[in-house]
């Protein structure tokens, strides 16, 4: 059918007023007007849905039988513009966030909480993604925005085709246990164990890239992808490794931290299509997330002196 919520709109008044000059005056439209509506809707149908009754019009079984179907649907445009409408307020929004371990742990209830006060409609749905893909999660629609990181030494990945916001840049920081005697100007050129993610990782690449930047010699490695597991080795002696203030928040270890020369350092970012930034409710989250990673959370010492 090819009717529109125009002419149903006409015809729930006829009927409710039972004349068509009625309706017209309750529209606002001249009586020719609403009866040409009505003319092709009864068309459209292929039944005639009025009978006349004196000056007015009742509604045929055909009709009784539509305007059982158009209440319902005129209620659900009236509900979709309320929707649209309230939209400037985030009422009502759901926003899928893809987040990785090390900032859902502490950022997600800080997130949630914040939101509850400043957009309590506004539903956020978390998606744990592999921030070696981040992008493919966004491109194929599977979250609307993506918190990840990117790496001061590696190029820039990300397609013009999605919109990019940084939200907290942190230093890479060298990492011992509370006995590696860490000092500004400490030797990094001789035989050391390191323990750092696999190679073929982003943070593997990046890690790697901030030691041999300070002359790190790499012949002994272990290769560690989890987080909490890389610091616990570190905390127990069995290497150094590379860290940020992030990390050390997350997981709170004895360690003795220094700042690289090299300057190498992380930013959290997220990624959206640039559609998707559009929504309101998405870029509430965007910027609650910011406030959040740049907040009290990140409060935490800041490390000596870079090695030279």
């Amino acid at each position: 059918m090819n009717w529109t919520l125009h002419q149903l709109k006409l015809f729930a008044a006829v009927a409710r007023t039972g004349s068509m000059t009625a309706a017209a005056d309750d529209a606002g439209y001249t009586i020719g007007a609403v009866s040409q509506q009505m003319k092709a809707l009864q068309q459209e149908v292929g039944s005639a849905l009025f009978i006349k009754d004196g000056r007015g019009v009742t509604l045929s079984d055909a009709g009784i039988k539509l305007l059982k179907h158009v209440g319902p649907l005129l209620t659900a445009e009236q509900d979709a513009v309320r929707s649209v409408d309230d939209d400037s307020k985030g009422s009502e929004s759901v926003v899928t966030l893809g987040i990785f371990a090390t900032v859902g742990a502490i950022a997600c209830k800080p997130l949630i909480d914040a939101l509850r006060v400043t957009d309590p409609d506004l539903e956020v749905i978390f998606h744990e993604i592999d921030v070696e893909r981040d992008a493919e999660y966004v491109r194929s629609g599977a979250v609307d925005v993506a918190l990840t990181v990117e790496y001061s030494q590696l190029p820039d990945m990300v397609g013009r085709d999605l919109e990019r916001v940084v939200l907290h840049t942190e230093p890479m920081l060298l990492a011992g246990n509370d006995h590696a005697g860490l000092h500004p100007g400490m030797d990094l050129t001789r035989e050391r164990t390191w323990i750092l993610p696999p190679a073929e990782t982003a943070f593997g690449s990046a890690a790697r890239q901030a030691c041999l930047s300070q002359g790190a010699q790499l012949d002994d490695v272990h290769s560690i992808t989890d987080t909490a597991l890389v610091l616990a080795l570190v905390e127990a002696g069995v290497g150094m490794s590379i860290t940020t203030p992030l990390m050390q928040i997350v997981h709170p270890l004895r360690l003795q931290t220094l700042a690289l020369a090299s300057g190498s350092s992380r930013s959290l970012v997220t990624l959206a299509k640039a559609s998707h930034m559009q929504r309101r409710s998405v870029r509430r989250v965007v910027e609650t997330l910011e406030t959040i990673l740049n907040g009290s959370l990140m409060e935490t010492r800041q490390p000596d002196e870079a090695p030279r």
